[in-house]
């Protein structure tokens, strides 16, 4: 299919509209055959009588709005239309000749925009030619209110206990908020009787709140509790939960009237319509109150989590379930191929990729269901859900992320479990909760993974997550030494997440395993390329599929700025398909390149004499000097006027931001020969005096070592010659890397490279 022939074509029909033939000269343009236009046009093919409407069974409902009529009424009165389910209707389109409206019914996805620029719907109209998108689930808005609630209550609560040792009780007070989510979420979701906590506490409490700590410590005991005996009878009727949510004894804080109220708001909101999945990220921004109206930025979107899930196993089985479809042994198939998956994530914060996965698969599982009772409604007139949440393992660092995880999971299974009630009429019951022990608060990096989750060889376990980012130079000396207890003793300039690569790799040899990890793109670009693909690739891996650079989507308020990549590794004995996956684009290929590219596994290793005629391209200067040998335009000016003299010490300064933006600064670049003389000058010496102590306090070797001459800079690769300039970062709204020349005079910063003395 020819793009631009199709971009060009909806170009003129824009420009030249007729409007008794607009519908059938756009379809045309997207490639539908002419014949079925035709046809179509005749009156064959068109579903409904009525004049400029057009119903084509499939495909479009079209209308043409009269004078009178408003666009976007009309496409949600269109919306609202039992013809669109019945003639399985995919895009509904409106248009009074001036606003073009369209809505993709398989993805929710709207398109408004003006006639004159119906060029830009090529990507939206994809499916017309058989290009199907990929559908993302997007998150809910409801979610950031909730927290928004929850996070002035915390206030609230840190305001009336002035007394209350937040340092030695954060994680009692933490674990309270926690406790307060499920009884929210309990109260509206069928877990308990409708608002029966909220009765509870309105009933029962004083308006004062003086005695809600009493109230609270036997509510948690009783719903720790299968005895009944000498409990408030207000209590009294509230059920055993166990999973050892309410299992530990707190040091609850004051709760004022103030504080009451704000608890009996919150326990009026509709919890049922909260997303279990984002209880993690909404404890964060509960705790830090800069982070509230940036919930998102905490929170892996469904959106990003499906990107990883679904090329990694969700779409085979999905694959397998379209190929299935009425034949009862092979979907039995599916389901214990479901049953026996073992989800883990060895990075799992507060779980949102085992949560969006468990209710992936339950949701297959629905689907499979349904075909077998048309199959043989007899034999699967009962449907409960045979997915176990102990097939889904986790390790976090943080305890108080564990407990959020399980707490996540367990209401996750209760959402699947009245979704399976309103299919099948019955499920299974939510409550004891499941002790979920393979959720596990330890270093994973410090860990045998096998200990965790375990697995037989023919075991299909799928390893997956989005573990820490952290650069290589940046480490400590404990995450060193995670590095070391990964194996990656040799490899420690890899980023940190190089660890969760290796071990996931070592865990998946010789299995039917896989992992994939989300992560930043730097360990596969340049040096750590042959460090940490030469060990996997020689390990008889490959890399099935990935996700070439993209942004990191959250429902925060400012959208985080961050490119990341997802890498799936498998062993390299099947001969499945591989691919790519730019933006909702996915392309076979032969096999993917550690550069994420379609190629061989051709690794580029360091050289140390240059292959090239081409001169040496070298790092920048680094002062590392506290900012003392650094200087503003305005310092230097007022040099020139009180110390004209020593303005000879100093030169230009330019990093590779301030290239791009036309800006620069000033250093101190004084000789040895002419340090006594420089020091003459007041503002020099302090500021030679300056950076001698940064650089004795300094943990760096080489700081401290060049402490003895603080008039140079520690690492200077400065020659007196003319120059190129290539900043070391851009951005990619450019089209090219922005490159310059710099004059003699000028030094070169560390955050660019440069060519000294070319060849134009």
């Amino acid at each position: 299919m020819n793009f631009d022939k199709i971009v060009s074509e909806l170009k003129n029909i824009s420009s030249k509209i007729i409007k008794e033939n607009f519908i059938y000269d756009f379809l045309l343009a997207f490639g539908l055959p002419k014949s079925s236009i035709n046809r179509l046009k005749k009156g064959d093919y068109n579903q409904s009588k009525k004049d400029g409407e057009i119903i084509w069974t499939k495909k479009i409902y079209f209308k043409a709005v009269l004078e009178n009529e408003d666009v976007h009424d009309l496409i949600d009165e269109i919306s609202k239309n039992t013809l669109i389910e019945k003639q399985k209707i995919r895009f509904i389109i409106v248009t009074d000749f001036k606003t073009f409206l369209s809505k993709d019914i398989k993805t929710n996805d709207t398109l408004d925009i003006e006639i004159t620029k119906l060029d830009e719907s090529l990507n939206f109209f994809l499916p017309l030619i058989g290009r199907e998108k990929i559908i993302l689930d997007k998150e809910n808005p409801a979610d950031i209110k909730a927290a928004n609630k929850m996070g002035k209550l915390y206030d609230q609560i840190i305001k009336d206990n002035k007394d209350y040792n937040l340092d030695k009780y954060r994680d009692h007070l933490n674990l309270f908020f926690t406790r307060l989510l499920f009884l929210y979420y309990a109260d509206d979701s069928e877990i308990f009787k409708k608002n029966q906590f909220l009765n509870a506490i309105t009933k029962f409490t004083e308006e004062d709140g003086s005695d809600l700590k009493i109230f609270f410590k036997d509510l948690f005991a009783i719903l720790n509790t299968t005895q009944k005996i000498n409990v408030p009878q207000y209590i009294k009727d509230f059920p055993y939960v166990n999973g050892n949510l309410f299992n530990e004894n707190i040091n609850l804080p004051n709760l004022s009237k103030t504080s009451r109220k704000m608890i009996i708001e919150g326990a009026s909101l509709d919890w049922q319509m909260i997303n279990p999945d984002i209880f993690g990220s909404m404890l964060q921004a509960i705790i830090n109150q800069d982070d509230r109206s940036n919930l998102g930025i905490h929170y892996t979107s469904v959106s990003n989590i499906l990107k990883l899930i679904k090329p990694l196993f969700l779409d085979d089985l999905y694959e397998d379930f379209l190929k299935s479809k009425n034949e009862e042994k092979k979907l039995e198939k599916i389901l214990r191929e479901i049953y026996n998956l073992k989800i883990f994530d060895p990075a799992c914060g507060s779980g949102n990729f085992l949560i969006i996965s468990y209710k992936e698969l339950a949701k297959l599982e629905v689907l499979i269901f349904k075909e077998l009772q048309k199959i043989n409604k007899i034999k699967w007139s009962i449907a409960v859900s045979g997915i176990k949440l102990n097939n889904f393992y986790g390790i976090e660092i943080s305890n108080h992320a564990c407990e959020i995880t399980k707490l996540s999971m367990w209401l996750s299974e209760h959402q699947m479990n009245r979704y399976f009630e309103e299919v099948f009429g019955r499920t299974k019951p939510s409550l004891p909760l499941q002790n979920l022990e393979n959720i596990i608060n330890k270093n994973a990096t410090r860990l045998n993974w096998l200990d965790v989750c375990k697995k037989l060889p023919k075991e299909n376990v799928c390893i997956l997550g989005n573990p820490p980012y952290l650069g290589g130079k940046k480490l400590n000396a404990e995450q060193k030494q995670d590095m070391i207890s990964s194996g990656l003793s040799k490899m420690l300039q890899l980023d940190y997440i190089g660890c969760w690569f290796v071990k996931a790799a070592n865990y998946i040899l010789e299995t039917n395993s896989r992992c994939a990890f989300v992560s930043t793109s730097s360990i596969c670009q340049g040096e750590q390329v042959h460090l940490l693909w030469n060990y996997i690739l020689n390990k008889k891996l490959e890399i099935f599929y990935a996700h070439t650079p993209f942004k990191w989507s959250n429902s925060a308020r400012g959208q985080a700025g961050v490119f990341c990549i997802i890498v799936g590794l498998r062993n390299s004995t099947t001969s499945k398909d591989k691919f790519i996956f730019d933006d909702n684009n996915r392309k076979k290929v032969k096999n993917i390149s550690p550069y994420l590219i379609e190629g061989p596994s051709i690794l580029v290793t360091p050289q140390k004499k240059n292959i090239s005629k081409l001169p040496i391209m070298t790092m920048g200067s680094n002062p590392v000097d506290g900012k003392n040998l650094i200087v503003t335009k305005k310092e230097y000016q007022s040099i020139c006027v009180d110390e004209k003299k020593f303005q000879k010490y100093f030169k230009k300064f330019i990093s590779g931001n301030e290239f791009t933006n036309s800006d620069y600064r000033y250093c101190l670049w004084i000789s040895d020969e002419e340090v006594k003389d420089a020091m003459n000058s007041k503002f020099i010496s302090n500021r030679i005096n300056s950076c001698k102590k940064y650089r004795e306090n300094s943990s760096s070797r080489d700081a401290k070592k060049s402490s003895s001459s603080p008039h140079k800079f520690c690492y200077s690769t400065f020659k007196n010659e003319q120059s190129i300039i290539i900043p070391k970062t851009s951005t990619s709204a450019r089209f090219y890397l922005p490159i310059g020349f710099l004059n003699k005079d000028t030094v070169a910063a560390d955050g660019a490279m440069v060519i000294y003395n070319p060849e134009p």
